[in-house]
């Protein structure tokens, strides 16, 4: 794995990895590109809230992110909110509404 630029403790490409090799492509693409963007200068508390995302079953996830399911509230903090924004930029690929 080539760490992602600025991200320099190892916990922070731990989790560059995990977000980027999930087992889903579609996931594999958009979680990944998110965290080798995001995760440099998040803080810990966004760590941590990530990394509670991570251990999320893939289904769950892309049901949150691609098919626009509710999300449940144990889950809703701002790196979801960022992340649910962030998958409907046009340099991450087609959204939920293209399919």
């Amino acid at each position: 794995m080539v760490p992602a630029q600025g991200a320099t403790s190892a916990h922070q490409r731990k989790i560059i990895w995990r977000a980027s090799h999930r087992g889903l492509k579609e996931l594999d693409i958009l979680l990944g590109a998110y965290a080798r963007e995001r995760v440099p200068t998040m803080s810990d508390g966004d760590l941590r809230d990530l990394e509670l995302l991570l251990a999320v079953s893939d289904n769950e996830i892309y049901d949150w992110l691609v098919r626009g399911e509710p999300v449940p509230e144990g889950y809703r903090n701002a790196v979801l909110e960022d992340l649910l924004a962030y998958r409907l930029t046009p340099d991450t690929g087609s959204t939920a509404a293209d399919e």
